[in-house]
């Protein structure tokens, strides 16, 4: 944990702002029967610090299950099966990032084409390969960034048609 600018698994928030947010969804959460099962506190230090935190006992009362979160918060939702899951998960107006963990892999990948995000990780996160786009969907984004398709969709082709005289 440290600067942004340092070679460190996890930096600081944004901004206090941010910070604050985050903050108030992980106590709205706690207030309305949420079990914090680590972290959800602030770190004092230099920058805008909040511990790695993961909820339980979680459903859509929750400010943090419906509204972006931004932080480095795991928020964990029991659901019946696999269509429930799907269900919830597509049941929002935002769309960047989802990860499905299973020991069948290949249904993993299965749900993974059904789910309505810009990114998907199967048994990890949303990283992949070097050099592919980083892509929102839904309120989370429009259009993608890296990779030449992102370079792409920055530019417009053009046809010029004429005839020497």
């Amino acid at each position: 944990m440290g600067s942004g600018f340092e070679d460190v698994d996890m930096g600081p928030m944004v901004s206090e702002a941010q910070r604050n947010h985050v903050m108030g969804q992980i106590d709205e959460a706690k207030r309305k029967g949420a079990k914090v099962l680590y972290g959800g506190e602030k770190i004092n230090r230099d920058g805008f610090f909040i511990e790695p935190t993961v909820i339980t006992n979680l459903s859509e009362k929750h400010d943090i299950m419906v509204t972006e979160t931004f932080g480095p918060v795991i928020c964990i939702q029991k659901v019946k099966n696999a269509e429930e899951a799907l269900e919830k998960a597509n049941n929002s107006t935002f769309g960047l990032g989802a990860t499905i963990w299973t020991k069948n892999f290949e249904k993993g990948k299965q749900l993974a084409q059904r789910i309505e995000s810009g990114m998907i990780g199967v048994n990890q996160g949303i990283g992949g390969v070097s050099g592919t786009p980083w892509v929102g969907i839904k309120q989370s984004g429009f259009g993608y960034l890296g990779s030449i398709d992102g370079m792409r969709q920055f530019t417009v082709p053009k046809k010029i048609s004429y005839r020497n005289k």
